[in-house]
């Protein structure tokens, strides 16, 4: 299952919206389902890096950013692992 742009671009998610979420997640869970949520990130004003909306917890976040040396390459951030995958036709291909 794909939720994509869960959530508002700007300001916080509605307590609506994360219930729903979280309710969908123990469904796909319970069902085996994979399940991935997408929605736009921000940057905190500390300046402590990037941040997923939502503020849910018990969820694995990745974020996807576009390449400063070439547009057409998408780094993939895990955590302090990086992978960069070339943006084509047939979609995403990973670069070596």
């Amino acid at each position: 299952v794909v939720v994509d742009d869960w959530t508002e671009k700007i300001g916080r998610a509605s307590a609506d919206a994360k219930a729903q979420i979280v309710q969908l997640s123990q469904t796909c869970t319970e069902s085996n389902v994979p399940l991935l949520i997408i929605s736009s990130a921000y940057e905190d004003a500390n300046q402590k890096g990037w941040k997923a909306r939502g503020n849910l917890n018990g969820f694995e976040i990745h974020f996807l950013h576009r390449s400063s040396v070439d547009t057409m390459i998408r780094e993939l951030h895990n955590g302090n692992q990086v992978q960069q995958f070339i943006l084509g036709d047939d979609g995403f291909t990973p670069r070596k």
